[in-house]
C-alpha cells in the first residue's frame, strides 16, 4: 500500500476542509447540533488527547482526520442540497471525494494499525519454527 500516494492529496485538501468547515459553522442553516459535531470534530482534531495519541505516527493523525471529516458529512447531509451544493462548488469538492477521503483515512488507520500486529504474527511463527528445530534436534542425539 502506497501510503504516501494516499495521503498526500488528502493533506492537500485539509486547507479547503478547513474554509468548508468555517462555512458550515457560520451558515444559519447549520441546525445548533450539527455545529456541536462540528466543534467537537475541530477540537478533537486540534486537541493533544485523543482516543490514538499523535506521537504514533500516521495513525495519530488519521483519526483526527477522520473524526473531522466525519462531523463534516454529517453536517453537509443534513443542510439544505442547493446550500449543499453551493458550498461544495466555491471550495471545488465534492461529496464523493469528501466521502472518498473519509473512507481512505479509515482504511489506512486500519491498516497501519494492524501492520505491527502482522509482524509480530510473522516473528512469534519465525521463533517457534526455531525453537521446534533446536528441540527436535536435542531429540535426535
Amino acid at each position: 500500500m502506497n501510503l504516501v500516494g494516499i495521503l498526500k492529496p488528502i493533506v492537500g485538501r485539509m486547507p479547503v476542509y478547513a474554509r468548508l468547515m468555517y462555512m458550515l459553522y457560520s451558515d444559519p442553516a447549520v441546525s445548533s447540533r450539527r455545529k456541536v459535531y462540528l466543534s467537537v470534530g475541530l477540537l478533537y482534531a486540534i486537541s493533544p488527547i485523543d482516543l490514538v495519541p499523535g506521537i504514533i505516527p500516521i495513525v495519530g493523525q488519521l483519526d483526527d482526520v477522520a473524526i473531522a471529516l466525519s462531523a463534516m458529512v454529517g453536517a453537509l447531509k443534513r443542510i439544505p442540497p442547493e446550500r449543499r451544493d453551493d458550498y461544495l462548488s466555491r471550495t471545488g469538492l465534492s461529496m464523493e471525494v469528501i466521502e472518498r477521503d473519509l473512507a481512505a483515512a479509515k482504511a489506512l488507520m486500519l491498516y497501519v494499525a494492524t501492520r505491527p500486529l502482522e509482524y509480530a504474527g510473522r516473528g512469534i511463527r519465525w521463533t517457534a519454527r526455531k525453537v521446534g528445530r533446536v528441540f527436535s534436534a536435542g531429540r535426535r542425539r
